[in-house]
């Protein structure tokens, strides 16, 4: 099968390329043609690279595709008598069976038994076997731990003389606020740690959510409301998708006045400052009746919400931040009691070998040895990825390094285990076009799993579906 434009640019181009390929587009056959055109070349060993994706059985695939190539340059070499190619190429099935095609898992599982001597204080015994626990045995030792830590806030428990709420104890917010459910109260918690998790550094994300709940001002929400330099808030997407529906105006407003209205939204629009934010919002409010003689009341009462949501967020954090602040210091307290639970069992969980395999790269001199070791690092299924992952991944990075990651928005399925497609789409950004850039992105358009028909309606109907003032992405047809 011969390659399309655009497969065999991200098979010949040099620097950094990343892949924003759709399903059945090739792109995982791409990824393995690039490496085999690197070894086959003599450009490369597979000694020196990396491949990473997120399934085994993906990466079986691919061992086995690379495997099978090999094989047959070696049939060729043999062939042509040409013993020196021969000889290379077995050297190179050698090193593929050595395993540096895994998933990210199995590469941190490896990284930490080259270099358990880091953590070392983890177990009492020189060579004492630590095993990797699985969900059940983790939910359970979650569960132990969490009890343990609900039973010391019970033994503080008390109700204040004068009748007012104990902001010091999550009990207190247990009785009043969850009704006494106290397995909600643990989800609650496990939801938090779970995320904490898959931060490059969950004690430091921890820690600065109890700073943040400890100012009366709630910056953090305000810029979600109203966007930073880097990301729209939530006003401006929605204002231009009321303003771009004609259903969103009623049919009998006044031309003059829905003339006017339309003006002070697009004057807006053309410069939204947080400062002409907030100005527009108190306009909704003091030209509410012409506002609701123009929009249709489903839009209306969108916009007067968000006015109603920013006139109370002060008073909202503060009524809620001491709340916060207890889930969060429960959290700390349970990470503490869950940890011990885990060292007295010797196991670690999923989410320890990426937090493990991080530490052991925080070591400048065994980094440095695994960035000599990895020449060109390859990652598939780039959207899945996680911050903690990421952070993985980029400090493999070295002088010379080729970076090749191939992903899909679209396709990201793993937001339930804190995936973050957004640093997929990051990148993506970041990457030129130009065939001369050193970091190239390049897009596969071709779908070869799906007949034309199913191709036209997914596209007709996700064009309209996927926009970026809603999705953060636009939809691109592939």
């Amino acid at each position: 099968m011969e390659f399309n434009a655009s497969q065999k640019k991200a098979i010949e181009a040099k620097g950094n390329v990343i892949v924003s390929a759709g399903a059945g587009s090739g792109k995982t056959r791409v990824l393995v043609e690039r490496c085999l055109d690197r070894v086959l070349k003599n450009e490369v060993s597979m000694e020196n690279i990396l491949m990473i994706t997120f399934m085994k059985d993906a990466a079986t695939e691919m061992r086995t595709r690379i495997r099978d190539r090999l094989c047959e340059e070696i049939d060729k070499a043999v062939a042509t008598r040409n013993r020196k190619e021969e000889n290379r190429l077995e050297l190179e099935l050698t090193y593929l069976d050595d395993g540096h095609i895994s998933t990210i898992h199995g590469f941190c599982v490896r990284l930490i038994r080259e270099h358990f001597d880091i953590f070392r204080d983890y177990i009492d015994k020189p060579g004492l076997h630590v095993r990797s626990l699985d969900d059940a045995t983790t939910f359970r030792l979650k569960r132990n731990a969490f009890r343990i830590v609900i039973r010391e806030y019970y033994k503080h428990d008390k109700k204040n003389e004068d009748g007012s709420i104990d902001r010091s104890n999550p009990v207190t917010y247990l009785r009043h606020y969850l009704e006494n459910n106290v397995e909600a109260l643990q989800n609650i918690i496990f939801t938090i740690y779970d995320y904490a998790q898959s931060q490059p550094n969950p004690e430091a994300w921890i820690a600065q959510q109890i700073k943040r709940a400890e100012s009366e001002t709630p910056d953090h929400w305000l810029d979600s409301f109203f966007g930073t330099e880097k990301h729209n808030g939530e006003l401006i997407p929605k204002l231009e998708k009321i303003l771009d529906d004609p259903e969103s105006f009623k049919k009998n407003a006044k031309q003059d006045l829905l003339e006017k209205i339309k003006a002070h939204c697009q004057e807006f629009l053309g410069n939204p400052t947080r400062e002409n934010q907030i100005e527009f919002l108190n306009t909704i409010d003091s030209l509410s009746e012409d506002f609701g003689n123009v929009f249709k009341k489903e839009q209306y009462n969108e916009l007067k919400s968000y006015h109603s949501f920013f006139k109370n967020i002060e008073e909202d954090w503060n009524n809620t931040r001491w709340i916060i602040a207890l889930l969060f210091q429960f959290t700390q307290r349970f990470e503490k009691e869950f940890r011990r639970q885990k060292h007295f069992y010797k196991g670690i969980t999923f989410t320890d070998q990426l937090q493990f395999a991080s530490k052991v790269l925080e070591n400048e001199e065994i980094r440095k040895s695994i960035q000599d070791r990895y020449k060109m690092i390859f990652v598939d299924e780039f959207q899945d990825i996680d911050p903690i992952q990421d952070a993985i991944i980029k400090s493999l990075a070295g002088p010379g390094h080729q970076f090749f990651m191939v992903g899909d928005i679209k396709q990201s399925i793993y937001g339930f285990r804190h995936a973050e497609p957004e640093l997929f789409e990051r990148e993506r950004r970041s990457y030129s076009d130009s065939r001369s850039a050193e970091e190239r992105r390049i897009f596969f358009m071709d779908n070869y799993r799906s007949c034309k028909n199913v191709v036209d309606a997914v596209n007709a109907v996700f064009t309209e579906a996927m926009d970026a003032r809603v999705t953060d992405m636009d939809y691109i047809p592939e």
